[in-house]
C-alpha cells in the first residue's frame, strides 16, 4: 500500500553568495519509499521515491506522478523529453541475483513508454545518466571479491557498448550517477571505515576523486549549479512516509581557474562575497593568474597556487579582505605546486581545522612562498609544510612582521611545522621577521631540515620561535641521530639587523645519565648538525627549567662592540625558571655550564683562524681557538668553551661571539 500525503514546505534554508540567493526544495508530499535520484531541466524537477516518480515545479508543487510502481526504480536522468529511470526487479548486491532494466516515461505526463532488459548490471541496476550520446548506467556491489566500482555503456537503443572499470571499492557500489561540465559524478553509500559520499572522475574515467560531498539519494545540476538531494521520513496527519530536499544551498563542484593562456597574465580582484568550489591560480604552462581579494572569497574545497608545471600564481589576501575555507571536504592549501606560487597576506588567514598548508609540495619544480605582513596572522596551523616532498623544490616563509598562530596539541610526536625534506635535498627556509605563537593547550614542535633566517631589512627586528618545544630533525620525531646536512646549510642564522629567538620550551633536565642538552637541534642529540646549533653540558643546577638562546647579526647596536676579524656567529644565552617570557625574565642559578657551538663554515674566509670569545666584565675574552684554514674542508664544524660559571643578569650564561682572524701580512722592507 502507498501513501501519499499533500505537504507544501517552500523554504528550508537560504544562503547569500556571488550568485544570489537560492533556497531548499522539499518534494510536496510523503512516499512509501526514500528518495533515490533526481533530474531536472531548470524549470521542473523529477524525484524517484523507489515505488513512485514524481514530477514537480520548481518549488517541489507536484505536477504528474507514475503512482505506484515496480520496486525498484532508482536514479534516473532526463533525455529529450524522455525520463530514463535504472531499474531493479531483482536483488541488489549479489552476483546473480538482480533483474536489471531500464524504464522509460514521458517527462511531461510520467505516462510509461517502453523498458529495456540491460542484464550486463549483475549486481542491481540502481541508477544513470546520459553523455555525449550514450547512456551509462551503475549499481550495486558485493560486499566482498571486488576491488572496483563498474559503469556500464550503451548506445541510445541500449545495445552494451563495454564496461569501465573506477578503481576502489564502495559500499554497495554505486546509487547515483550524473554527468556535469565534462565529468561524471557519482553517488555512493558508507559504512564503518568506508565513508559516505561522492565520486568524480573526467569523462575519459581518469582523474578521479573521492569526496564526502552528498550525492548519494540525487545529483543533478540546476541553474549552473551541481546540488544534491537528501532524502528523511515524515509523518503527516498521521501517515509516515518519506520526503525528498533539494539543497540548492550546495556549493557547485567546479573549478575556477585564473590563468589558463600561456603567454599572458590574468588579473582578478574579488571585491564582494564571491562562494566558489574548487580554486586555483595558475591553470596553464606559462600562464600567470593573478588575484587579489578586497571583499570575501569564501572557497568550499581545494586552494592551490602555481597548479601547473610552468605556470606561476599570485594570491594577495588585502587588507580589509577574507579568504575562508568551508569544507566539506578537507583539501590542503598548496603554493607553489609544481608550478610557482605566492600567497601575501596582509588580513589574516585561518586554515580549517585538521587541514594543512604545503609549500612546493607538488614536483621538483615547485616553487612556493608565503609571505605574512605586519598585522597580519597566518592562523590555525597544525600542518605547515615548507618543500618537504621533492628534492629540488623550493619553499619559503616569509614574515615581515606578521604572524604565525600554530595550534598545540598534548599528542607524543606532534610536528605542526616541518621545514624541508629528511634527507636535506630540498631548499626550504623560513625568513624575516615577526613571532610564532602557541595557541591552545599543548606543545608546538618544529621539524628544522632547512635555513631559518632572521633577518630584520636593515632594522632591529627579531623573528621569535621560543614558544616551540621540541626541535626535530631526523625521519622520526624523536630521533637522536644526526639529520643529513649534506650542504651544511640547515639552521640558524641572523642577517641585515636580525635577531633568531630560538625554541626555549623544552625543560632541561640535569641528570648524570644523560647530562649533555641541545637547543637548536634534538634535546638529546650530542651530536646535533644544524648550523648555529649549540650543546652544552649543565652542572649543579635544577632541572625543569629552561635555556633561552637568541642569535644575533653582527650590524645590530645591541651586540657589544666586537673583536676583530669576521663575526662568524653570536649568541646570548640565559638559564630561566620559566619559559612563557619572549627574553629570561628570572635567571636560574647553575654551578657551572659548558659548551659546544656548531660553526657556519660558509662564513669563514680563507687562511683564518677562529676565536671564541665571551663577553664578561665590560669585555671579550679568548675561550677558544682553532688552526688555521687555508682550505674550507680545514674549517671545523663545532668549537667548545671550557668549563664557565655563570654571569650577572638574566642572560647568565652570556654573550658568546666567534670570529674569524685571518693572519697579518708582514711587510719586509730592503734597501
Amino acid at each position: 500500500m502507498l501513501w501519499r500525503v499533500k505537504l507544501l514546505l517552500v523554504v528550508a534554508a537560504l544562503f547569500a553568495c556571488g550568485q544570489g540567493v537560492a533556497r531548499d526544495v522539499v518534494c510536496e508530499g510523503v512516499y512509501g519509499g526514500h528518495l533515490q535520484g533526481m533530474a531536472g531541466d531548470g524549470t521542473n524537477l523529477w524525484w524517484s521515491f523507489t515505488v513512485e516518480v514524481v514530477k514537480t515545479d520548481a518549488n517541489g508543487v507536484v505536477t504528474a506522478t507514475t503512482g505506484p510502481v515496480a520496486n525498484h526504480h532508482g536514479d534516473l536522468c532526463l533525455v529529450d523529453g524522455t525520463l530514463y529511470v535504472a531499474v531493479n526487479l531483482g536483488s541488489f548486491n549479489t552476483e546473480d541475483k538482480a533483474n536489471s532494466w531500464v524504464y522509460a516515461y514521458d517527462a511531461g505526463t510520467l505516462a510509461f513508454i517502453q523498458r529495456w532488459q540491460v542484464p550486463e548490471l549483475v549486481h542491481g541496476a540502481g541508477g544513470m545518466t546520459w553523455h555525449d550520446g550514450r547512456f551509462y548506467v551503475v549499481g550495486g556491489l558485493p560486499a566482498t571479491g571486488h576491488t572496483a566500482n563498474y559503469i556500464y555503456e550503451y548506445t541510445p537503443e541500449f545495445t552494451f557498448v563495454t564496461r569501465h572499470d573506477l578503481p576502489g571499492y564502495t559500499y554497495k557500489g554505486i546509487q547515483t550517477a550524473h554527468s556535469w561540465q565534462n565529468r561524471f559524478w557519482f553517488g555512493i553509500y558508507g559504512e564503518t571505515g568506508n565513508p559516505a559520499g561522492r565520486l568524480d572522475c573526467a569523462a575519459d574515467f581518469t582523474d578521479l576523486n573521492r569526496t564526502t560531498d552528498a550525492g548519494s539519494v540525487g545529483l543533478l545540476d540546476w541553474n549552473g549549479r551541481l546540488v544534491a538531494a537528501s532524502t528523511s521520513s515524515a509523518t503527516v496527519d498521521g501517515v509516515t512516509g518519506h520526503q525528498g530536499t533539494l539543497h540548492l544551498s550546495s556549493v557547485p563542484p567546479s573549478e575556477t581557474i585564473v590563468g589558463t593562456v600561456p603567454g599572458w597574465t590574468e588579473n582578478r580582484v574579488y571585491a564582494g562575497v564571491d562562494e566558489v568550489y574548487d580554486f586555483f591560480a595558475g591553470g596553464a604552462a606559462g600562464a600567470t593568474g593573478c588575484v587579489e581579494v578586497t571583499g570575501t572569497l569564501d572557497i568550499s574545497r581545494k586552494l592551490t597556487l602555481g597548479r601547473v608545471a610552468g605556470s606561476r600564481g599570485t594570491l594577495h589576501l588585502a587588507r580589509g579582505g577574507q579568504i575562508l575555507k568551508s569544507y566539506r571536504d578537507a583539501k590542503p592549501v598548496l603554493v607553489g605546486h609544481v608550478g610557482e606560487g605566492v600567497f601575501e597576506l596582509d588580513d589574516d588567514f585561518t586554515l580549517a581545522p585538521g587541514d594543512s598548508i604545503q609549500l612546493a609540495a607538488g614536483g621538483a619544480t615547485g616553487d612556493g612562498r608565503v609571505k605574512v605582513n605586519a598585522g597580519a596572522t597566518l592562523g590555525g596551523v597544525t600542518n605547515l609544510q615548507i618543500a618537504t616532498a621533492h628534492a629540488k623544490s623550493r619553499g619559503v616563509l616569509e614574515l615581515a612582521g606578521g604572524t604565525v598562530a600554530v595550534t598545540a596539541s598534548s599528542v607524543g610526536g606532534y610536528y605542526p611545522v616541518t621545514l624541508g625534506r629528511s634527507d636535506g635535498a630540498s631548499m626550504a627556509e623560513i625568513r624575516g621577521w615577526g613571532a610564532f605563537t602557541r595557541t591552545g593547550s599543548g606543545q608546538i614542535r618544529i621539524h628544522a631540515r632547512g635555513a631559518i633566517v632572521a633577518d630584520g631589512g636593515g632594522e632591529m627586528q627579531d623573528l621569535d620561535l621560543g614558544p616551540f618545544r621540541t626541535v626535530g630533525t631526523g625521519n622520526s620525531g624523536n630521533a637522536t641521530t644526526a639529520f643529513a646536512n649534506p650542504s651544511y646549510t640547515a639552521g640558524w642564522y641572523a642577517v641585515d639587523g636580525g635577531r633568531l629567538l630560538l625554541p626555549h620550551r623544552q625543560e632541561v633536565y640535569v641528570r648524570d645519565s644523560q647530562p649533555i642538552t641541545c637547543v637548536g637541534d634534538y634535546c638529546y642529540a650530542t651530536n646535533a648538525t644544524l648550523v648555529n646549533a649549540v650543546v652544552f653540558d649543565l652542572k649543579n643546577a635544577t632541572s625543569g627549567k629552561f635555556m633561552y638562546t637568541a642569535i644575533y647579526a653582527s650590524d645590530r647596536t645591541d651586540v657589544p662592540a666586537l673583536p676583530r676579524g669576521t663575526a662568524v656567529g653570536i649568541w646570548r644565552m640565559g638559564y630561566a625558571t620559566s619559559s612563557t617570557e619572549a627574553e629570561p625574565k628570572t635567571a636560574e642559578p647553575f654551578g657551572s655550564i659548558a659548551l659546544t657551538f656548531n660553526v657556519d663554515r660558509a662564513r669563514v674566509p680563507r687562511h683564518a683562524r677562529l676565536v671564541l670569545y665571551r663577553y664578561e666584565n665590560a669585555g671579550w675574552h679568548p675561550l677558544a681557538w682553532s688552526e688555521r684554514a687555508d682550505a674550507p674542508t680545514d674549517v671545523p664544524s663545532r668549537i667548545g668553551t671550557p668549563t664557565l660559571t655563570s654571569v650577572a643578569g638574566n642572560w647568565n650564561v652570556g654573550w658568546f661571539a666567534l670570529m674569524a682572524e685571518q693572519s697579518r701580512a708582514t711587510v719586509l722592507s730592503f734597501r
